[in-house]
């Protein structure tokens, strides 16, 4: 059986993670991601916005927004995944 991602969980936006979620959000996947950091939502978004005209240039795939309900908030170790996304690595 097929499963057609539509949605991908990042824990953790540093480089790497915020690297990730804009790889996603070009190939128009829906992103959540959740970082403990201070001011991790608005430095994600910042690298997004950063890293955007880079991947227009190698091209977006059909639906590829920025504002596919990327959201970065702060969870605990004992907070669960919602069970509607696609997939998600718990540490």
């Amino acid at each position: 059986m097929t499963r057609i991602i539509n949605r991908v969980a990042i824990i953790g936006t540093g480089v790497i993670g915020a690297s990730w979620a804009a790889l996603f959000l070009a190939k128009g996947l829906d992103v959540v991601a959740t970082d403990v950091a201070p001011n991790a939502e608005e430095s994600l978004r910042h690298f997004i916005k950063s890293a955007w005209p880079a991947l227009t240039r190698l091209g977006l795939a059909p639906g590829a927004s920025q504002e596919r309900t990327v959201q970065s908030e702060s969870t605990s170790k004992e907070s669960s995944t919602d069970n509607s996304t696609s997939y998600c690595r718990r540490m």
